[in-house]
Formats: C-alpha cells, structure tokens, sequence
C-alpha cells in the first residue's frame, strides 16, 4: 500500500515515551507505513483511517493519490454551506448521496460521514460523484481543493 501527501501538513510526531516533536511534510511527500499508521522519516504521524489521515493523506497504488486527495477534501472537508442553512449539503444532494453512493457512507452516523471506502475510491468514481454533487466543479491534482 502506498499513500502520498496531498495537502502540506505541519504538525507534530507521536513518539511513544517522549514529547511530541513538529513536524512539517510538503505536499508530494510520499509516506512510509508501519501497521495502520502512517510514517514520515521513521516516525509516526496518524493512523491511515484518521480524521487527519484523510484530510492530508490519500492512498496511491495507482499513481493518483494527490487527485484522488483533492477530490476527498473537497467532497468531504471543503468549507462549504448551502443555502445559508449551515448544512454542506443541500436535501437534494443528500438524497442523490444516500440514494447513489450509500456504499462510501458509515451506517452509523446520522449525517453524510463518508467511510474508508470512499478515501481509497477510484478517482473516476470520486469525479462522476463530484461532477454530480458539484455540477461540474473539476478537482485535479494540478489545483488544490481552495482553488476551485
């Protein structure tokens, strides 16, 4: 399994048995991995499957991990509000997503939380998603997710 960074990251190592040390990865960066956690220069940073894995890491056996990256954040992290309402979805794409993509969501969650499924998708399904949600909006990894 390969994974890269797709945003840069600036945060700090878990270092079992002594204090946490900073840490900067530019985006680019390929990751080590040890288990489930991700490693940079030999020292853990996350664990794969994270709230921070998924927002800076993307999965790249393929080659696509910093579009497939850009496409997942905007997705699912990107500052967005619909409608004044404070919801990242509008009810008309909350019924396309459960309707459509139910498989890329956690069945125990009582809002859109997309599950590890959908941080390791094809990046032509996360487009055909994205294309549907957004109308178009194009995510590659020649922008970042704030560009679009």
């Amino acid at each position: 399994m390969k994974y890269v960074a797709h945003r840069n990251f600036s945060g700090n190592y878990f270092l079992p048995g002594s204090e946490l040390q900073p840490v900067v990865i530019p985006k680019g960066t390929e990751m080590e991995i040890k288990r489930d956690w991700l490693l940079h220069d030999k020292k853990h940073v996350c664990m794969i499957n994270s709230y921070l894995g998924h927002q800076y890491f993307a999965r790249d056996d393929d080659g696509r991990g910093l579009e497939r990256g850009a496409l997942t954040y905007k997705i699912a992290f990107e500052p967005r509000q619909v409608d004044g309402t404070g919801y990242r979805f509008s009810d008309e794409e909350r019924k396309i997503i459960c309707a459509e993509y139910s498989h890329w969501l956690r069945d125990d969650a009582m809002m859109i939380l997309f599950n590890d499924d959908f941080f390791a998708a094809d990046v032509d399904e996360l487009k055909k998603f994205a294309d549907r949600i957004f109308g178009g909006a194009k995510c590659t990894e020649s922008k970042t997710a704030t560009e679009i």
